[in-house]
This record gives C-alpha cells, structure tokens and sequence, in this order.
C-alpha cells in the first residue's frame, strides 16, 4: 500500500527584526557585499525587501551595553567572560561527545551512509550553485515523477505536493534565467551544528528550524564558532538520495516566497554545514547550514569579550 506524506522539508531565512522567513543578520555582522542571489533569480517582494532591511544585530543579543569604568567592573566582567567561554567549550564538548557516541551506536554501514550523503548533498548544491541553468535537465526528470499531485520514487514514501508540476515548472524557468554564484566550502562547525540538529529532530520525530526569528538557529551554529553576516538553514527529509533531496528544496512546492530555492542559490553564502541523521518518521533528515562567513576558531561568540 503507497502511504501519502506531506512535503516534509522546512526552511530559516528570517529577519533581523522576526519576519518570517525573510533574512537573518549575525549580531556580528559583517561589512559584506550586499546580499543577492545571483543575477536573474526573482525575489517575491517579501523576501526582497527583507534582504536590503539595515543589518541590526539580533533581538535577543541586542541592547545597549556600557563599557566598565572601574577596574572592579572590569575584573568582574572579564572573569564572567572567562565563565561563559568555559561553559561554552564543555557545551560544544558534550554535543561532539554525543554525536560520536550516536554514531557509534549505529551499524557501520548506516554511519557510512549518513556520512556518505552528507558530502553528496554538499556536491549537489555546488552543482547546483555553479550550473544553475544546466540543473533543468534534472528537474525535467524529477517533473516525470508526478501523478497529478503526487511524487512517486521506487523506494520512498510517496509524497502529496500543494502545486503538483506547476512549482516544478516555476524551478525550471528561475533555474534558466540564474547565473552561476560561487562554490561553497564546508564548514566543519557549521556541520557539527547541522548534525547535532539532525539527531535531534530524528529522535523527537519532527522538522522544526526552531524559533520564528532565528535565534534557535543561531545559538545552534554560534556553539561552534562565530556567524558572521547573514545565515540561513535548510531542512530536507525522506529521500536519502542528494540528487533527490536538493531537487525538492530547489522546488519548493507550497512555499510562496520560495525560500529553500533562494539559501540554496544566495550569492551571499561562503560556507556551508551539513549534517544527516535517521529520522523516526521519515526515515532520515538532513539539515543544511548556509552562512555569508563562520570562524571556526572563534573562542566565544556569545560571551562578551574585554579582555
């Protein structure tokens, strides 16, 4: 018997100011070009004006703050500092402790897989990336496996879409009139974010970016190093398959601004975290962190710095 599912994916890209799946600013952000992405790719007004809003740091980083004028102050906040950078060390400890710990639970060959797609959906999007145009053959062959509105694939799940081909149609046409952006290297701490995430949306059985306004997103990728400028993420689900699972993000049936499409293709992004994880429901979840600029080697990123 086919089982029906709804499409399973889900997206951040949000505001600095908590729109809702519009653009997200580091409270440390950065003096990059102005975000695009990439000539030719049409924007719904809603995330084009969110895109071009002044970068302001982040509602729950923001606030006025003064600096210490007594040496007692300063002592007092450097060792708060110290505190914080220790606490966030032993965090980011305990999440890669975990994630290795789940890793070793599982069979070999399921580690290897999960891994495996991990580097495969990093080449997908760079495919993707520096050939948008020459990806329509894909997406022509992908528009084969509908049935009025439903997505049959021999091994998964079928899948019920809101537009059936009409969004396959919509991801040809921008796929053919956007110019190549750039190649995106991987991130490691922006994976270790993105893994440790994937585990915990397999294990409760869910596909949740998080907060509204980005702050879970943030605080998941500050943990292991420092965003800078924009950032964004990706959650894909049920195909365990790269080519499979980039080609229905860039779709992105049912999601009026199109959002996944734009992460995917965002001329801002420099690096990029990916992370895979067996799901209890449909069968694995993969999330993609996109961010304009991450330091790996950032001590703390939340902490504040004096000293």
């Amino acid at each position: 018997m086919t089982t029906l599912t709804a499409s399973p994916h889900r997206a951040l890209l949000v505001a600095a100011l908590g729109l809702s799946l519009a653009g997200c600013v580091s409270p440390y952000g950065s003096q990059r070009s102005t975000p695009d992405f990439g000539q030719g790719l049409d924007r719904p007004a809603s995330a084009r004006d969110a895109y071009h809003r002044p970068k302001q740091p982040h509602g729950r980083f923001g606030g006025s703050w003064q600096r210490p004028v007594t040496d007692e102050q300063t002592d007092e906040l450097r060792a708060k500092s110290r505190q914080r950078r220790a606490a966030r060390l032993e965090a980011r400890n305990d999440a890669v402790a975990a994630m290795r710990a789940r890793f070793d639970a599982m069979p070999p060959e399921t580690s290897a897989k999960l891994l495996a797609l991990e580097e495969a959906l990093v080449a997908e999007i760079n495919q993707l990336r520096q050939d948008p145009a020459g990806y329509t053959e894909k997406l022509a062959t992908f528009r084969h496996r509908y049935n009025g509105r439903v997505v049959s694939i021999p091994g998964y799940m079928a899948v019920r879409t809101r537009e059936g081909t009409r969004a396959v149609n919509d991801a040809i046409t921008q796929a053919r009139r956007t110019a190549p952006v750039s190649h995106l290297d991987r991130s490691k701490g922006l994976s270790h974010a993105a893994r440790a995430h994937a585990f915990r949306l397999g294990e409760q059985g869910g596909l949740s970016t998080g907060d509204g306004d980005g702050g879970a997103a943030y605080g998941r990728m500050d943990l292991f190093g420092r965003v800078e400028g924009m950032f964004a993420e990706n959650i894909g689900a049920v195909y365990g398959d790269a080519n499979l699972m980039i080609l229905e993000l860039f779709v992105d049936d049912g999601i009026d601004t199109r959002v996944h499409r734009y992460n995917l293709l965002g001329e801002m992004f420099t690096v990029v975290g990916v992370g895979c994880a067996p799901h209890a429901k449909y069968s694995v979840v993969c999330v993609m962190n996109f961010a304009e600029g991450f330091d790996e080697e950032a001590p703390s990123a939340t902490a504040l710095q004096v000293d």
